[in-house]
């Protein structure tokens, strides 16, 4: 069973994230098991803090409302740093997951030219991802 939350709801700045791109924890945002925060990690790039609150047990299959995992909010917004760390962390796996609409991780950089993403997902899980 996936594990949902309202990603509009979760509110990415319940953490500071300062220029240099560490991890400062203000306040750990759990909703349904899962850390809202490796979503907002992932959206805006954070590839240091993705591999950290992966480590300290966020799940990176878990899905927002639309079906998305932290990986693919990743590629949607080109930051291949953070899809790298979630494969690192997570394994090849997570760049097989698809979304509600079918798309895969590649496939959500690929619609935002993100060329550099869609390398990354290939070269991490092969054709298949595409």
């Amino acid at each position: 069973s996936k594990v949902r939350y309202n990603f509009g709801e979760a509110a990415p700045f319940k953490h500071r994230w300062p220029s240099d791109g560490e991890y400062v924890p203000l306040r750990e945002v759990w909703r349904g098991g899962s850390l809202v925060s490796l979503h907002s990690a992932c959206l805006l790039g954070r590839r240091e803090s993705v591999s950290r609150l992966i480590g300290e047990g966020g799940d990176v299959l878990a899905v927002d409302v639309d079906g998305r995992t932290c990986v693919m909010r990743a590629a949607s917004g080109g930051h291949a740093g953070a899809v790298e760390a979630c494969v690192e962390e997570g394994g090849k796996e997570v760049l097989m997951a698809v979304d509600e609409s079918g798309r895969t991780c590649a496939m959500h950089g690929a619609g935002g030219g993100h060329v550099g993403v869609v390398r990354t997902c290939v070269e991490e899980g092969g054709k298949e991802v595409l």
